[in-house]
């Protein structure tokens, strides 16, 4: 059961993230981090690495939208 709640929270993520709404990202983090738990308890450990460096990638696609002046909205300032 688990598993579907985290595949639906990662697709959500994806949504957000394909209008172009910096909220993608956190919600992606939220997924993420419920994957690395998982992970653990099923002894899944080659994955784990993954669900990591994907949080990386929220992390730094924040920075650069924000950069780039994405607002929250998917709209760019100015």
């Amino acid at each position: 059961m688990i598993v579907w709640i985290l595949s639906g929270i990662s697709i959500v993520g994806a949504a957000f993230n394909a209008n172009g709404k910096r909220m993608g990202f956190w919600i992606w983090m939220i997924a993420n981090s419920g994957w690395i738990i998982y992970c653990l308890m099923a002894k899944l450990y080659g994955q784990i690495p993954m669900w990591i460096f994907y949080n990386g990638i929220c992390i730094f696609g924040l920075i650069r939208w924000k950069q780039k002046g994405i607002d929250t909205k998917g709209e760019k300032n100015g």
